[in-house]
C-alpha cells in the first residue's frame, strides 16, 4: 500500500484530494475501514445511511458514530448498483463516438 498522497497537477497548487492505492489496484478492507472511519469523524454529528455492496473488502464496521451501514442482500449488487445498470457501457459508447468524431474531423483537416 502506498502512503497517503495529496493530488497535485503539474504547475498547480494542491487540489485538496487525498488518495491511497495498493499494488493490485483493488480496494482492501484496510483502506475501506480507514476511509470510512475518517469520514465518520468528519461528519461531526450529521447522521448518514451508507448503502454498501457485499464485496469482501467492505467489512461491517462497528462503533461508527455518524454512519449507519446497510449491506445489499446477497447476489443483488448487479441489480441495485447504477454502475452495473449499463452506465459503464453507455459511457464507453459515448466516449468511442466522441473519439471517432475527432478522428474524422482531424482527417479532413490534414
Amino acid at each position: 500500500m502506498t502512503p497517503d498522497k495529496t493530488l497535485k497537477f503539474k504547475g498547480e497548487k494542491c487540489v485538496g484530494v487525498t488518495y491511497k492505492a495498493n499494488k493490485s489496484a483493488w480496494m482492501t478492507s484496510i483502506l475501506f475501514e480507514e476511509e470510512i472511519r475518517k469520514w465518520d469523524a468528519e461528519l461531526k454529528g450529521r447522521k448518514i445511511l451508507l448503502l454498501v455492496d457485499n464485496c469482501p473488502a467492505h467489512p461491517n464496521l462497528s462503533n461508527l458514530m455518524n454512519i449507519e451501514m446497510i449491506f445489499f442482500p446477497a447476489n443483488t449488487t448487479s441489480i441495485l448498483q447504477p454502475m452495473d445498470q449499463s452506465v459503464i457501457k453507455s459511457l464507453k459508447g459515448h466516449y468511442r463516438k466522441k473519439i471517432l468524431m475527432e478522428i474524422i474531423e482531424s482527417d479532413g483537416n490534414a
